[in-house]
């Protein structure tokens, strides 16, 4: 056992020998294996990090803060506690203002919108309701060839007709200027058995008749 005691107390010897700016770093160590807690390592809490070692080796040490630094030979510090993607959500805020207040946050999916997990990966997915994204109404191209260039879309009324909308259904409604849809001339018939076929129609005086306008109304006049 006394055997044992010296080769320990020439390592601490050693320890403090090699590292003599880091001696305060390894005396909790020989003191946990000295009273038999070899399955512990301890150090000292420090107030500020200790010089850059030499290069190619590093130091680990521990600060007043609680929290364990390693410092390497281009002397940058590491608290070993921060990083590898760990951390605490504190709070979500949605849209609508309201933030969430516990640290267990459950996403739920809504409308088109649903949510799934694998592992630490959290994907929400937004499916169209008729499966398609293409076939959106976005153009309208009018008579004169003027296209709309955005999705909200005005259907302006003019002359007879007029527009009107109930859910998704929009009526263009066209009025006769008199009311009446039966009072059209559309067809002539000629006692020669022929008949007109469309509404621009001629009235030419033959033989010894002649025609006249006068506003609305043609004279049919034989002389």
């Amino acid at each position: 056992m006394g055997f044992i005691i010296k080769l320990l107390v020439i390592y601490s010897l050693l320890i403090s020998l090699c590292f003599a700016d880091s001696s305060k770093q390894f005396d909790g160590m020989r003191k946990e294996i000295e009273s038999g807690n070899a399955n512990q390592l301890s150090t000292i809490e420090v107030a500020s990090a200790p010089g850059t070692p030499v290069s190619g080796k590093g130091v680990w040490y521990s600060k007043d803060d609680g929290k364990p630094y390693f410092k390497n030979d281009a002397g940058t510090e590491s608290d070993l506690t921060s990083g590898g993607g760990s951390g605490t959500v504190t709070g979500i805020t949605a849209t609508s203002g309201g933030t969430t207040t516990g640290a267990t946050i459950t996403l739920t999916g809504a409308g088109i919108n649903t949510t799934s997990r694998s592992v630490d990966t959290i994907t929400i997915t937004g499916t169209e309701v008729d499966g398609s994204t293409t076939n959106e109404l976005n153009i309208f191209t009018t008579p004169d060839a003027n296209v709309t260039a955005g999705t909200a879309i005005t259907i302006a009324q003019a002359g007879i007709i007029t527009v009107t909308e109930l859910g998704d259904t929009i009526t263009f409604t066209g009025t006769e200027v008199d009311g009446s849809i039966t009072n059209e001339i559309n067809t002539i018939t000629a006692t020669s058995g022929g008949s007109t076929t469309g509404l621009g129609i001629t009235l030419t005086g033959a033989g010894i008749n002649a025609t006249s306008r006068s506003g609305d109304t043609v004279t049919i006049t034989g002389t």
